[in-house]
């Protein structure tokens, strides 16, 4: 489920730096070819998919933990989408 929410940028990963350098977001609408990344533990809800369903900054959720995680789509207007 993870996956198929990053290939449809509703979510990025954190893709940490190593020894040479800073961490960046890895999000599939800005890179076509970047591939999810399955040891990704870190995410991030599209913006304006956050904005058009009202939510909230939260804490970050693990892979392990999204899989349990289960969104209300029909809680939401077809006009806002």
């Amino acid at each position: 489920m993870v996956r198929e929410l990053y290939n449809f940028s509703a979510i990025g990963y954190l893709k940490v730096g190593g020894a040479g350098g800073g961490s960046e977001w890895v999000w599939k609408y800005e890179d076509s070819d970047a591939e999810y990344d399955a040891r990704a533990n870190i995410f991030r809800v599209h913006p304006g998919l956050k904005e058009v369903l009202g939510l909230k900054q939260g804490r970050a959720y693990s892979a392990s933990e999204m899989d349990h995680v289960e969104i209300a789509i029909d809680d939401v207007d077809d006009e806002d989408v």
